[in-house]
Parts: structure tokens; sequence; C-alpha cells
């Protein structure tokens, strides 16, 4: 069970990597990479954990931990209720309790499965393992992308889109931080790092301005990030929802974003990765990952993007 694109993409790395067969995938959202990995997603039932569970009596209970979601902490409370082995993953380093909340209660699996050691670290140091055993599982879907190469040449990518594939181009990949209350959380949000990043732009590219490509998270407000947008123009932008993600970000020049897998990601495709955090006592949960060149204010993101200019 999955939701987020987040944990979606391990879960079906992990099936299509182990060519495990006798399974049953469900969520409750949809998302064009479902086809990469030509198996199928059944569309979530309102309320139909135990019913489910008990027609199809799995060995085990596999999920997500997503945010934006509670069916795979309510198919962790049935699988828990009825006696099935539940397993749940966590992609990222933060809100390693927080993901498993729910109507006032925490809901644990009996096994977390977590990234690599830092995370291992990290959850430790929040109590997790004091609730569920934990463990280092890597990150299956990293995993399944040393092994990607996208279907179509970057000239003919670019052109169905319509954009000049002869120009610098640019993914800007937001974090919707405006959902967690950006603003007070962390001090800024992906308005502010938008407001940084297009007048860099204008500053560093006068003569030959990018392509400026905005992927929008699929958990964005997308009418609270086009306000940004409109207050702070920059020349030779668009915004979309509905690219390829892997195929973009292997054709791209430069991604550029805050936390986001994305980034990760495109560490493993060896891309050119800016990070703009403008909090510089903020606790960066990716700094010992060490992607991408990091900016704390305008001034260092310009100087970044100048490297890459």
């Amino acid at each position: 069970m999955f939701s987020d694109p987040g944990g979606a993409k391990p879960i079906l790395a992990l099936v299509y990597l182990n060519r495990i067969k006798n399974c049953k995938l469900i969520s409750d959202r949809h998302y064009d990479f479902f086809s990469d990995f030509n198996l199928n997603v059944e569309a979530y039932k309102l309320d139909k954990e135990q019913s489910i569970i008990n027609e199809y009596k799995p060995d085990y209970i596999f999920t997500g931990t997503s945010y934006t979601s509670n069916i795979e902490l309510k198919f962790i409370s049935e699988g828990n209720n009825l006696n099935v082995k539940t397993y749940s993953f966590v992609d990222h380093y933060t809100n390693f309790i927080n993901r498993f909340y729910l109507n006032d209660k925490y809901i644990f699996p009996d096994e977390i499965f977590l990234t690599d050691q830092r995370a291992l670290i990290l959850a430790k140091k929040a109590g997790l393992n004091k609730n569920s055993k934990i463990q280092i599982s890597g990150n299956f879907y990293h995993e399944y992308l040393t092994k990607w190469e996208p279907k179509l040449s970057k000239n003919n990518f670019f052109s169905n889109i319509g954009v000049d594939y002869n120009k610098r181009i640019i993914v800007f990949a937001p974090d919707p931080l405006s959902n967690l209350n950006g603003e007070n959380v962390f001090s800024f949000d992906e308005s502010d790092v938008w407001k940084d990043l297009s007048t860099a732009l204008s500053n560093v590219f006068i003569d030959n301005p990018p392509i400026l490509i905005v992927k929008y998270h699929p958990n964005q407000n997308i009418n609270y990030l086009k306000k940004a947008i409109k207050k702070f123009p920059v020349n030779n932008y668009f915004c979309t929802d509905s690219i390829d993600t892997n195929t973009l970000i292997y054709h791209a020049d430069i991604v550029i974003g805050m936390f986001s897998n994305i980034l990760i990601e495109a560490k493993i495709f060896n891309k050119k990765i800016l990070r703009h955090l403008p909090n510089s006592e903020l606790n960066d949960p990716l700094k010992q990952s060490k992607v991408g060149h990091v900016s704390n204010d305008l001034e260092g993101l310009a100087r970044n993007l100048k490297l890459f200019k």
C-alpha cells in the first residue's frame, strides 16, 4: 500500500526487481510512473482494509509512509489486529514518529526499513526503535534507477514538449513546504525560494537566459506557487505536473530544489544540483548526503549558478 511518490516508487521497485508475482498493489492515487514498472496498481476502496485482508490472506503487508494519506496506517492497523506481519518503508530523514500517527494515536508496524546508516541513527534518536524493529534496507527505487535509461533522446523529449534543447535547461523541483506551514517551521517556503531563484537567474543569465522548467511536486498547492511566480516573473519558463520526471531530470543541465527526493535521484544520474535553503540555521536533512551545492541567501545562489553558467 502506498500513496505519496516517495513510498510508491520504492515499493513498486521492490516488486519489480525481485519479480514478486503473488502480490496485491493498492494506492489511493495514480501516477504516470506506474507504467514504468508494468505492474497493476488497484485503486483503494474506502474502508475496505479488513475485507481485502480477509479475502486475499496475505503473508505480510508492506506500506509506504505518506503524510498526505491515511491508507497505509489503516492497513497496518488492520494487519496488526488480524495478526498479519506488517512492514513499512521510510524514504527520507525526517518525521520518523509522526508518519505513524492517526486519529490521536500511534500505529506502528512490526518492522520498519530505512534507507541508510544515517537514517538509522536519526530514527533511533527519534525513538522509532522503541515501537518497531528497525533496519537498513537501502532504497529499492534508487537501485532501480542505477540501471534506468530514458526511452527518448534529449532532442526528441524536449522537442515533444516544445522546448529548445539547444538552450541550457534548468529544472526547479520545489518541496511544498507551505503545506507544512513552512514560514514558521523552516522560516521559508517554496515561494521564498522562487523569489530568490527568479532574481538570481535574471542577474546571472543576462544575455542568454536558460529555459526554466518548474516541476510541481504531486502535493503542491499549485495556485499558491503560481502567485509567487506571477509576482516575481522570469523569462523562458513553464510549469508542469505531467512530464515524466525521470526523463526530465536525466536530460536537464541543472536541477534546483530544497530537500526533495528528486535531488537524490538527480545525484544518481550525475546531474549538476543546486539546493537553496534561505535559513543558515536550518537543520538540513540532506547535509550528510552531500547532495549538490547549497546556498542560504541570494548572493550564494547567484554564485552557485555561475559555477554552471
